[in-house]
């Protein structure tokens, strides 16, 4: 393998060179035309802060090769596009569509060595995080999500659950938490949640008391309107799972009665309530590979960025329309949790639902691309889970550590 040249080499120099020539500066900052507007100035700026985060992803996983000749790569060259992978990379301004497809169309042990060193350079613990799920309230959703069995449109013999009782679902959390688990996720199956609602108080009530475990405290809890985000959030909600679950094209196959517009109005409300965003999605549905590129497109373009990206695999629910799907291909898998990897390198990337269709080999490829927390335990929502002592004890086979939970204060 060629020598890995070092970040203040002739690289870094026309990396440099690439970002104001790209961002429409035509020399250094101070020879920015005086007629450009403050906009444009801001435009500008972004772009080039775009350019400099993937020329730092691409000095990360991708060594430059040195030419035959003792000629230096030249910034005309690499605009030119003769230049390595590399550069080429670094002309993107962010991963759309067709970037996301040039990595995921890789070939196979290049993209998920590329992941690794990505994976490497942004977790360099080692560590898997450990998630609980817990279904606060059961049953009876309005909504027809193609997927699942708690959709009040079919018929899957889930029997209904009320909202649980605080102390039951402290109960849950605390077992959860003496097992390893450093984040709880609490679900409930209903359309949204507001402020107004009778049971808002019960939920802000719940998640203050699991806030006192010490955990991340996660909810799912539907359509969310900005004020009940921010009540959420001052009760002690770090992050809100809302999956998009594929693409906005295909959407609209899997749910009729919300729209992807609908998901998107929920998110910016969490974001601007302060709390993390976990949304990732569900592979499996009959949708295409390039369906889950425009997904993670769309990940890729939220700021701040998803502070975890929850990956499921299909599970085929009996009574609902999706019930005869075929498995993911585990290959297929494997190049999205790499290609997500390399296109959101701070995000936690979940391997979560579908876990018990995966051979051991299969997750331990997956973990190597670049997954970094799981769902622990043996239930997710309605759906099976790998059960404690087999992840413990895939998790030590291939010597992943935990992450720890933080100590409770005193």
């Amino acid at each position: 393998m060629p020598e890995r040249r070092n970040p203040g080499s002739h690289f870094a120099k026309i990396c440099h060179h690439l970002v104001y020539h790209l961002s429409g500066a035509t020399g250094t900052a101070q020879t920015v035309n005086p007629a450009y507007n403050n906009k444009q100035q801001q435009e500008n700026k972004y772009r080039r802060d775009k350019i400099r985060f993937h020329v730092n992803i691409s000095a990360q996983i991708l060594p430059l090769p040195t030419p035959k000749s003792n000629r230096r790569w030249s910034c005309r060259t690499a605009l030119a596009a003769k230049a390595p992978f590399q550069l080429r990379w670094a002309l993107m301004t962010r991963f759309d569509l067709a970037a996301l497809r040039a990595v995921y169309d890789l070939p196979f042990f290049d993209l998920i060595s590329r992941a690794r060193e990505v994976y490497r350079a942004n977790w360099p613990e080692h560590e898997v995080q450990l998630c609980t799920l817990m279904s606060i309230k059961t049953g009876g959703c309005s909504e027809d999500c193609s997927y699942c069995a708690q959709s009040a449109h079919y018929s899957t013999g889930l029997e209904r659950e009320a909202l649980a009782p605080v102390a039951t679902i402290l109960e849950t959390a605390q077992r959860a938490r003496a097992n390893g688990s450093t984040r709880f996720c609490m679900g409930a199956a209903w359309k949204g949640i507001s402020e107004k609602d009778a049971k808002f108080p019960q939920v802000l009530e719940t998640v203050r008391e699991v806030a006192k475990l010490g955990m991340e405290v996660c909810v799912t809890l539907g359509q969310l309107t900005p004020e009940a985000a921010r009540q959420l959030r001052a009760a002690g909600v770090t992050a809100y799972n809302h999956n998009l679950d594929t693409s906005p094209e295909f959407y609209p196959n899997i749910v009729t009665t919300h729209t992807f517009d609908d998901r998107l109005a929920t998110i910016r409300s969490v974001q601007a309530a302060g709390m993390s965003v976990c949304c990732g999605g569900i592979i499996g549905m009959g949708e295409t590979e390039v369906d889950r590129l425009k997904m993670l497109e769309v990940l890729c373009g939220f700021d701040p960025a998803p502070e975890s990206v929850p990956i499921n695999c299909l599970m085929p629910m009996e009574g609902t329309p999706l019930s005869e799907q075929k498995a993911v291909d585990i290959f297929q898998l494997v190049r999205l949790i790499a290609t997500t990897r390399i296109a959101l390198p701070k995000a936690r990337v979940r391997l979560s639902a579908g876990r018990t269709r995966l051979s051991k080999e299969g997750q331990a490829l997956c973990f190597f691309a670049g997954s970094n927390s799981i769902f622990y335990g043996d239930k997710l929502l309605t759906a099976a889970n790998p059960g404690v002592d087999a992840d413990r004890s895939l998790l030590e086979a291939l010597d992943l550590g935990i992450t720890e939970p933080k100590p409770l204060a005193v």
